[in-house]
């Protein structure tokens, strides 16, 4: 699932993120991971642009988490941080 287009960062070879769209609402990402938790996924991956710039990460993950599938996630990792990690 894409939770956001924006990306930190501009690789030339990616043609996955934008550098102005407003994240997905939460209401929409809970509503987009519960229609794939009734249909019996067993890994949501979440990727973008940057997952790590949506500001409801945490609750997307919890959400995904809620549905018994694996959260994985695409990430650059220039936003990863110890405090991150550990939430």
């Amino acid at each position: 699932i894409v939770p956001i287009r924006r990306c930190n960062i501009d690789c030339g070879y990616c043609n996955e993120y934008d550098d102005f769209s407003p994240p997905i609402p939460l209401d929409v990402m809970k509503e987009r991971i519960a229609h794939l938790g009734r249909m019996g996924a067993s890994l949501i991956t979440i990727s973008g642009g940057e997952p790590l710039l949506h500001p409801d990460l945490d609750e997307i993950i919890r959400s995904i988490k809620a549905t018994g599938a694996i959260a994985g996630m695409i990430t650059n990792g220039y936003l990863v941080n110890v405090e991150r990690i550990e939430r």
